[in-house]
């Protein structure tokens, strides 16, 4: 009898133990698996007919219009106005303003963003660490309106009285960057102060998921970057290269926000449905067009149509994003992250065996700094017999030896540790967890 066969016997003996009544037990595990099975399938059903009926409401909804204009309303060349008194339902003005606040939102988001997650999962001290994030979670449940608030009183006053003018002085004479400043400055909105003020909104989420995905990058990343020397800012570009995939996942969640956002939105724009490409003055996105275009609709069907289809352009454009950052995601999951791991362990293998060719190769540490028990045991690796010998010259600052390597070769911090300087190899010598 195999060792396997022996396990399950034992297995059922013990069940029938705790299990005194077998049938019971069967009938059970068996109700609870077609339980199992089922729910799943009644959510794959509900999620699929969610994304039906809606696609549908809003077609059918915006069906009068559609057959009436066409494709005429998202004509750039001659591009109509949005006037439903007079029967005009142009969507290139909403559209383009609605791309302008989200490009300038994350444009300003992104990179505090990537800097706040950076030094959460690299540099912040474990006691600051939960307050820091307790308090990007508060930012994050700020309503949209109490944002909005916030920044008609502080973002809008401050482009208006100052930011504006300085940009339409300091760029009047550029070809492009004229008409992206040009225009009247009003106080009763602008588009510069409200691509800021979803910034603000839109950072706490896109800091969050940077700072998630950045921890869940694997130790041994971690700790082979410190074994070779590397320092804070290139451990941190390795980090960052591994979570690629969930960084573009976190942008598109501030996309998503800053596409749909409403209220915050409509108390700091303007609500004005001129085109143009200035991004200081007035202008109205997809979601406050239909917003402020729903309580006048009474017994108008084309407007109602029209509203309807001015929804699903901005649906559609939501699908379309999220369809992009989706397929991009699992681009670089496929070419960055997703490798056997056999391949893997035997790259973190490659990596300790140059660490320990540098290190059994150079003795250059201080006297008073000794290597910790990881750097120890790789040291103890021999180095390979193809380890040619690279001339060593003496170095009067840490009283050891650095190597000279030709110009044309690339230099590796795993080849070269005594390069590195005194405060460093203190760092790099403790321990590496």
């Amino acid at each position: 009898m195999s060792e396997r066969q022996t396990l399950l016997e034992r297995f059922a003996r013990a069940r029938d133990y705790v299990f005194k009544d077998s049938t019971w037990h069967e009938r059970y595990m068996l109700a609870r698996d077609y339980a199992f099975k089922g729910s799943t399938r009644v959510a794959m059903a509900a999620n699929v007919g969610m994304f039906f009926v809606t696609a549908g409401f809003f077609v059918w909804g915006s069906r009068l219009a559609i057959g009436q204009y066409g494709l005429e309303v998202f004509s750039p060349l001659n591009p109509m106005a949005w006037n439903p008194t007079h029967e005009m339902f142009g969507m290139v003005g909403p559209i383009l303003d609605t791309f302008k606040t989200s490009a300038i939102a994350l444009t300003l988001a992104v990179p505090p963003a990537l800097g706040f997650a950076g030094f959460l999962s690299e540099l912040c001290p474990r006691w600051l660490l939960r307050p820091l994030v307790a308090m990007q979670h508060a930012l994050a449940s700020i309503p949209g309106v109490g944002i909005g608030a916030i920044g008609a009183f502080t973002v809008l006053p401050f482009v208006t009285n100052h930011l504006g003018p300085e940009l339409q002085s300091l760029f009047h004479n550029v070809p492009v960057m004229s008409s992206l400043v040009a225009g009247k400055l009003l106080r009763g909105g602008s588009i510069l102060a409200t691509g800021g003020m979803l910034a603000i909104m839109v950072f706490p989420t896109i800091a969050n998921t940077f700072y998630k995905s950045f921890a869940l990058a694997p130790p041994e990343l971690r700790q082979t970057a410190r074994l070779l020397g590397y320092t804070a800012s290139e451990e941190f570009a390795k980090v960052f290269h591994f979570a690629l995939p969930a960084v573009f996942g976190g942008i598109s969640l501030g996309l998503g926000r800053a596409l749909g956002e409403t209220m915050a939105t409509i108390m700091m724009i303007g609500n004005d449905h001129r085109i143009s490409a200035s991004i200081v003055t007035p202008g109205s996105t997809v979601a406050t067009t239909v917003a402020n275009e729903f309580p006048g609709i009474v017994d108008n069907a084309l407007q109602l149509s029209g509203v309807m289809e001015l929804a699903l352009t901005l649906i559609g454009i939501a699908w379309v994003t999220s369809a992009v950052n989706d397929r991009l995601s699992n681009y670089l999951l496929k070419r960055n992250t997703l490798k056997p791991p056999s391949k893997q362990k035997g790259r973190i293998k490659r990596l300790l065996l140059s660490a320990g060719e540098g290190l059994t190769s150079r003795n250059a540490l201080s006297p008073d700094v000794q290597p910790s028990v990881e750097l120890q045991n790789v040291a103890s690796i021999p180095p390979a017999a193809t380890n040619a010998a690279i001339p060593m010259q003496p170095d009067s600052s840490t009283g050891g030896t650095v190597d000279r390597e030709p110009p044309t070769e690339r230099r590796s911090r795993a080849a070269r540790p005594d390069a590195l300087s005194a405060g460093m190899r203190k760092r790099y010598a403790g321990p590496c967890l």
